[in-house]
């Protein structure tokens, strides 16, 4: 047996859908990174602040010296906060790039599959998240059952015209005279419903 490889077919949204924008990924980003700023430099300041009123021996150059805790640990202090900041703003980004891109990626294949349904195409609709983790799985299967539950109505609707264009039919045979408005409507009736091919 054949192993078949899901291979995403590409969609494209156009230049009009404004779904999760690079604008929206950087003014995230850059709020999380205050945070994460924020964050580290007031846990270095805590730090500092504590160890204020110790005291620290060390040999500088041959020589013994006593320092406060507070000044000898600054460098270090802030150069791991810049580090920190600096490797969590990295992997902050990429993460979100990446978040953003696969959401992005969801919504435009929902637009795209509406948009097939709006232009008649029921059958041609196909919502498949093959992620056990989409965040619009739940939406696309909501959508998903709104076109089914459509196309039964739909099938319903053709079937009682159908079967009232026959109840017409038979009785024209039978000579009674029916309104040509009765006629005019059914025909404009089916010319809307022949828009979808369920």
């Amino acid at each position: 047996m054949e192993n078949f490889k899901y291979k995403r077919k590409p969609i494209v949204c156009g230049p009009e859908v404004h779904f999760l924008t690079d604008e929206l990924q950087k003014k995230f980003v850059l709020k999380f990174c205050i945070v994460v700023v924020t964050g580290a430099v007031l846990a270095g300041a805590l730090i500092y602040w504590q160890s204020r009123e110790t005291l620290t021996t060390v040999f500088d150059k041959g020589r013994l010296t006593v320092m406060s805790t507070a000044d000898f640990i600054l460098p270090s202090v802030l150069l791991s906060t810049f580090w920190t900041i600096v490797f969590i703003g990295l992997l902050l980004a990429f993460v979100i790039g990446v978040s953003f891109q696969r959401m992005r990626h969801s919504l435009c294949q929902i637009k795209y599959e509406v948009e097939k349904a709006d232009a008649g195409a029921l059958d041609d609709v196909h919502l498949n998240f093959r992620r056990k983790d989409d965040e619009f799985k739940v939406l696309a299967l909501s959508l998903h059952s709104l076109i089914q539950d459509f196309k039964k109505v739909l099938a319903d609707i053709k079937t009682g015209t159908q079967s009232l264009e026959k109840d017409i039919s038979d009785e024209e045979a039978k000579g009674v005279i029916l309104s040509k408005k009765l006629k005019e409507d059914l025909a404009a009736l089916n010319q809307k419903l022949s828009k979808f091919h369920p």
